[in-house]
């Protein structure tokens, strides 16, 4: 599900995505991400690049796709990426896949006797946009799209009461 789309991720950007028919229910691995991602014809997938500017791919409508699944320090290098290859000319959007909180706690405490309240310091796209909102400089077209899955709500919202 979308999480955020900024002001100037045009229509364009948000048809392209919609384009790809991604199936990302209920992922759990980054690598899975960059897998569904790469799978798709219309998207190229990138020479091997150093940890700090990966992205997964960028489509035929110049809009590139990076995995934000992972601890919260992986999320400063993606958005870094994201910043650079835009610099660089190589896309003209970025769509960040993160967890929602719910899929990040049920990550964390699914297999637990004792689930805690905390995420354990997993990413969320909670997490992502408190990142972006400190860097309101930032105007790069910008999609977060959050992975969730029914189980994970469910047990997120049991544990928590809500």
């Amino acid at each position: 599900m979308i999480a955020y789309k900024s002001p100037n991720f045009t229509q364009s950007f948000l048809e392209s995505f919609e384009r790809q028919n991604f199936s990302l229910a209920g992922i759990l691995s980054d690598a899975q991400i960059k897998a569904a991602v790469q799978g798709t014809k219309s998207v190229q997938k990138p020479d091997k690049l150093s940890r700090i500017v990966r992205i997964d791919g960028i489509d035929d409508n110049k809009m590139g796709y990076v995995s934000c699944l992972g601890t919260k320090a992986v999320l400063a290098e993606r958005i870094i990426s994201a910043l650079h290859h835009f610099n660089s000319g190589a896309i003209s959007a970025i769509v960040f896949i993160c967890d929602s909180k719910e899929m990040a706690w049920w990550k964390q405490n699914s297999g637990k006797d004792q689930p805690i309240a905390g995420d354990g310091n997993r990413s969320s796209a909670k997490d992502l946009l408190n990142h972006l909102a400190t860097l309101n400089w930032i105007e790069l077209p910008i999609m977060v799209y959050s992975i969730n899955s029914d189980e994970a709500t469910e047990a997120f919202n049991s544990y928590h009461r809500i």
